[in-house]
């Protein structure tokens, strides 16, 4: 499959493309590293290494630490990395069918419905692109927003707390429990702080582009089936033989099959 124009489909194609997600679903029509497509290959090592710190941090859960943590926060971190690893195994099955995903892609072409009676009904289409790509900029927007809150909570917290608390660990993103000493935590607080970072990272970026997606692709669904039931019901206003009415009614039957394919 050809690389696909903006102007071509009805979804945020710049947005894809600004994730790189694209450019991860096209693999053989990029550059390549040791014959991989360089930017899976990015991720998969992204992906690889935050996941190593995940399982390191949850070292601390095995272990006798010298701070207390709650059961809350250990409930709150346990389901971080729940949803972690749950992230790391859905950009897996989504790459791994990227051929799939690639093919579906037609579906957004504006010349997918095939029939002289839904190309006169393009303009429902362009209405719903209109939507789509606002709906995934605000969606995008909101998620850039969030991350950014949630990396920088930790900072302004500390800017006000003491300084001088024994026994407990400066708070952090997501708290995980790195199997070191509260002094040696605090002392070192900005490396376990990027790292964090760096993990918390990972799934907003799996969350953005997995959401997308989804978004996506219901989206131009339910706007190509726009298309076809407005065609469906302009059969018969028009001055035209029973023959003709046969024949626009069997064209927009076989897209709606195509669509249900």
């Amino acid at each position: 499959m050809d690389d696909l124009r903006v102007e071509e489909v009805a979804i945020n194609l710049k947005l894809w493309m600004l994730y790189r997600f694209y450019h991860m679903l096209k693999a053989n029509n990029y550059t390549k590293i040791f014959n991989c497509n360089v930017y899976c290959l990015i991720l998969f090592i992204y992906g690889a290494i935050v996941n190593c710190m995940v399982v390191y941090s949850s070292i601390g859960f095995f272990i006798e630490m010298d701070d207390i943590i709650s059961d809350v926060d250990v409930f709150l971190v346990v389901f971080v990395m729940i949803n972690f690893f749950f992230c790391s195994w859905r950009i897996c099955i989504i790459l791994s069918k990227s051929h799939i995903i690639c093919d579906v892609l037609n579906v957004a072409k504006f010349n997918f419905l095939t029939s002289k009676q839904c190309f006169k009904h393009l303009n429902a289409l362009y209405d719903y692109r209109d939507k789509t790509i606002k709906i995934t900029n605000y969606f995008f927007v909101f998620s850039v927003i969030v991350l950014i809150q949630w990396i920088i909570f930790p900072i302004i917290v500390i800017t006000f707390m003491e300084s001088d608390v024994e026994n407990s660990r400066s708070p952090n993103i997501m708290n995980l429990r790195f199997p070191v000493s509260t002094q040696t935590y605090n002392q070192y607080y900005f490396i376990f702080y990027l790292m964090e970072v760096a993990i918390a990272a990972f799934p907003i970026y799996v969350i953005m582009v997995t959401d997308t997606l989804i978004l996506s692709f219901s989206l131009v669904t339910i706007s190509q089936q726009e298309v076809i039931n407005r065609a469906f019901k302009s059969i018969g206003y028009e001055e035209n033989s029973q023959s003709k009415y046969y024949e626009d009614f069997k064209s927009i039957l076989g897209d709606q099959i195509q669509l249900n394919l």
